[in-house]
């Protein structure tokens, strides 16, 4: 069962859920550049490893604006869980982020149904810092 993170100081939340990672006080937001990308639908699924050009095109980008997580260019915030071992920003059901952290570095899965299919993309996240 997902647990909902409230908290004054959503950061250090989000530091705890993420188990060992630290979000600095001066992170402007997170940015994933995605690896894979896997369309699925009734009829197929297919797998595919993204260009460079590609990956740019496709990566997600989250701004933290006031202690909140917005997708950069939504009004929305982003609804922050944790359940298990990963994390996930949601903005409406049918499209999260999930993200972990494996080994060194903050593994991510962007999820967006369609009603055509879904669209899911495999990658890294980074913590983008400066005020």
């Amino acid at each position: 069962m997902a647990t909902l993170l409230t908290s004054i100081f959503p950061v250090v939340t989000l530091a705890l859920a993420l188990q060992g990672v630290e979000i600095p006080s001066t992170a402007r937001g997170l940015e994933g550049i995605p690896a894979v990308r896997i369309d699925s639908s009734a009829e197929q699924t297919t797998r595919r490893v993204l260009s460079k050009a590609e990956a740019d095109e496709h990566r997600v980008k989250v701004d933290l604006v006031n202690g909140r997580y917005y997708l950069a260019g939504e009004i929305r915030p982003l609804q922050l869980t944790s359940s298990g071992g990963f994390t996930y920003l949601s903005s409406e059901p049918g499209r999260y982020i999930r993200f972990r952290k494996l080994n060194d570095k903050i593994s991510y899965v962007e999820h967006v149904d369609m009603p055509s299919g879904n669209v899911t993309y495999w990658g890294e996240l980074r913590i983008v810092l400066g005020r």
